[in-house]
């Protein structure tokens, strides 16, 4: 009996990692998709448009450095210097 119990806690345990693994994993893959997205934009010169998205994802990641950090960018390709150092500062701060 003690076998049973224990073979079915294993089962549980292995199936809780499981799960909580898929949804670490499809989390980063929809950051990483989002992260492209960010790129792609700005690698086009759609300087604004990114800000845009930027400001879409950090309602989602609000504590994030990368998105700071690419909102500094997006404001020092403006030549908006004043508002890319704040950025680029915020970022450093988050890491």
């Amino acid at each position: 009996m003690i076998g049973v119990v224990k073979k079915m806690k294993i089962l549980i345990f292995s199936t809780l990692i499981f799960c909580s693994l898929s949804l670490v994993s499809n989390s980063f893959a929809q950051e990483k998709s989002d992260l492209q997205k960010l790129y792609s934009l700005f690698k086009q010169g759609f300087y604004a448009d990114t800000l845009e998205e930027i400001d879409n994802l950090k309602k989602k990641f609000p504590k994030s450095g990368v998105l700071h950090y690419w909102e500094g960018l997006c404001y020092k390709k403006m030549q908006e210097y004043e508002d890319a150092h704040i950025f680029f500062s915020r970022a450093r701060r988050l890491g």
